[in-house]
């Protein structure tokens, strides 16, 4: 069976979150499938931080988010197009 593609990377079908677009993205802004892929996605650039190093340069930053996203998809066997507001997401969980 070929890989999915998800459509739904825009929060409520493309339109800006409730409080307007200088509001900080949210997870809760984007569909269920989404917030699967993303929520995985947070798990393996976790999985990065704590193997590789927990205070990469932010360009490597920015391609273990990516490369998470994509591990992402691969798990769930779907394309998944990120965007800059969720790659901002899956770098900014670590608590």
């Amino acid at each position: 069976m070929p890989p999915t593609q998800s459509t739904a990377l825009n929060p409520d079908g493309g339109k800006p979150p409730a409080g307007g677009l200088k509001s900080r993205p949210k997870a809760g802004d984007y569909d269920r499938p989404t917030r699967r892929i993303l929520d995985t996605a947070i798990q393996f650039y976790h999985a990065m931080l704590l193997t590789e190093n927990p205070f990469p340069e932010p360009h490597v930053e920015v391609e273990w988010v990516k490369s998470a996203w994509d591990l992402s998809c691969q798990f769930y066997g779907t394309k998944a197009i990120h965007n800059p507001s969720i790659l901002k997401l899956a770098s900014d969980c670590f608590v």
